[in-house]
């Protein structure tokens, strides 16, 4: 009989098509490779025996090269699209998109492409966009009438994006006015923490040292306000429950509702290495730390 041996679970392709869309949503609308790797690590809380499982014994890890599968087949279904700089952005079905069914996805690159694609190469380059001819320095003035007519949040996204495309990464844009005029107190971010850390002491009782959990008000790709809800941990990541953590939002949301707190929009969250947190986060989440609520 053969020996049973332990396998990290790791997600196939299919299971990181929604993560994948969440990521690059929640980082503005575009986002490098690394930003969503990072981004779906810590949404998804995988541990290093998860993440650092080589593919095929090269250099990439299996869940890179599964995340680069996922990002391809929500190119062919239509929803995601690339720069040759490896910017990942909505089309625009995308960004009316909330999630995709896997299934869906599977028969449509099953019956139109997964014929043609090499499966060494993941990331087929994406041809540049066709542009009308323009003769001399006219096409100056039809992109400065462009930008002039470009709403202000449609303009910090193109900024965002130019950065990416330019080797930035972590790019946020930080300064936009939302559209919904309900704005999320520092009490009720102050709330968040506080629901956030009960229910995570009451799961895992002491498994964890959780701080700081800084509730760090953004604003969206639309313009709108949200929470992203940093945790803070220190402890051995392998006994996250991405199972529980993932449905943890919608416990916060529930808590919320009972204390009488309603979020103009739901809350995303992070699950950060406290070494991490110092060392990339800290200083421009600090200020955020110290919440305590009314």
């Amino acid at each position: 009989m053969a020996e049973m041996t332990d396998r990290p679970q790791i997600p196939t392709n299919a299971e990181l098509l929604n993560p994948t869309m969440a990521a690059i949503r929640s980082l503005g609308g575009s986002a490098t490779i690394a930003e969503i790797e990072h981004r779906v690590t810590a949404d998804l809380g995988l541990p290093e025996d998860v993440t650092l499982v080589p593919h095929d014994n090269r250099s990439r890890t299996e869940l890179a090269y599964r995340l680069a599968w996922a990002r391809t087949r929500l190119k062919i279904y239509g929803i995601l699209d690339n720069s040759p700089g490896k910017v990942w952005f909505f089309t625009p079905e995308g960004e009316n998109t909330e999630a995709v069914d896997p299934s869906e996805v599977a028969r449509v690159v099953r019956e139109r492409y997964l014929p043609r694609i090499d499966d060494d190469t993941p990331d087929p380059a994406t041809q540049p966009a066709d542009f009308p001819d323009v003769e001399g320095d006219s096409w100056r003035a039809l992109l400065m009438e462009a930008l002039r007519n470009m709403p202000p949040d449609a303009f910090e996204r193109l900024c965002q994006r130019l950065l990416r495309e330019s080797g930035f990464v972590e790019v946020e844009v930080t300064s936009r006015s939302p559209r919904d005029s309900r704005m999320i107190s520092e009490g009720d971010r102050a709330k968040i923490v506080t629901i956030t850390r009960k229910l995570l002491e009451d799961r895992f009782k002491g498994d964890f040292v959780f701080d700081p959990i800084a509730a760090v008000p953004k604003i969206d790709e639309y313009g709108d306000e949200y929470v992203e809800i940093y945790i803070v941990f220190d402890g051995d990541q392998k006994k996250l429950d991405p199972v529980w953590t993932h449905r943890m939002l919608g416990l916060i949301i529930d808590e919320l509702e009972a204390v009488g707190v309603e979020l103009p929009h739901s809350p995303s969250d992070s699950f950060v290495k406290k070494s991490d947190w110092n060392r990339l986060y800290r200083k421009r989440y600090g200020e955020y730390e110290s919440l305590r609520p009314d």
